[in-house]
């Protein structure tokens, strides 16, 4: 297990050239480049406000706007976005890259790990708006909160580092997955509590949610952003040992498969 993550820990020079040249790649042509990586979440983010506050004032109880619907959903939008994004920019990395992967000497499990990255630093970029938006709305920002939000960031992303790695893998041995997994996400997405609140689930829907891990996830960040209160810890450890596990499931399911993935592609 620890050689693994050594294998990964030894490219690390090459994954953070792979993670610039693909941010980078986002933004070629444009006049400002890579700033476009913060103003796009600063936008949206604002945008989000501004519709579901000041225009469709939705709200859960006696309470409008903001603090009641806006910013409790983009807390739940922003971990589901790099979730769906990593699945689906690993999926296709390797095609993306064929000739490297068909005739070139190269670590491809290393394709999946940056493209996730990727996925990733957009998300932190995004939450960091979002503090200081909790911040300025809730006139209250918990610096205490930060590490606690770190950790489940952490665990988010070895939990989708897994997921990454498998259908990366499948992708090339099934072509029908891209589809597949395509429908599934969008599927997934609404049976996780992002647009509404959990309590407005039926009771015999109640099981949809203990079985969903991104349901998980959107209840740790709202727990700790809108009560300030860490979650459970031992809940926590149970789904670390959960997320470890599948990080290297995926990693020794592309291992053991990246030999048939140059005649495959």
């Amino acid at each position: 297990m620890m050689q693994e993550i050594k294998n990964l820990f030894r490219h690390r020079y090459l994954i953070i050239e792979l993670v610039k040249k693909d941010l980078k790649s986002k933004y070629i042509g444009s006049k400002i480049g890579m700033f476009w990586s913060v103003f796009f979440p600063l936008a949206r983010l604002l945008t989000f406000i501004f519709v579901f506050s000041a225009i469709l004032k939705v709200r859960f109880d006696d309470k409008e706007g903001i603090t009641n619907f806006a910013l409790y959903m983009i807390c739940g939008m922003l971990p589901w976005f790099f979730f769906q994004q990593a699945i689906v920019r690993s999926e296709t990395v390797l095609l993306e890259n064929a000739n490297m992967v068909k005739y070139i000497i190269f670590p491809t499990k290393i394709f999946p790990f940056y493209v996730t990255i990727s996925s990733l630093i957009d998300m932190i970029i995004g939450f960091i708006f979002f503090t200081l938006a909790v911040g300025f709305v809730m006139h209250t920002i918990n610096i205490f909160t930060i590490p606690f939000v770190l950790i489940i960031i952490v665990l988010q992303f070895v939990f989708t580092m897994g997921f990454s790695w498998i259908f990366a893998t499948l992708n090339i041995l099934i072509r029908d997955t891209f589809h597949i997994v395509d429908l599934s996400l969008m599927i997934w997405m609404y049976l996780t509590p992002i647009f509404y609140p959990e309590n407005m689930i039926p009771m015999w829907a109640k099981s949809i949610v203990t079985i969903n891990p991104m349901a998980y996830f959107v209840r740790y960040y709202r727990e700790i952003y809108f009560k300030n209160r860490f979650p459970d810890v031992s809940e926590i450890m149970i789904f670390f040992a959960i997320s470890l596990a599948l990080f290297f499931i995926g990693y020794y399911m592309f291992k053991k498969n990246q030999g048939k993935f140059a005649d495959l592609i």
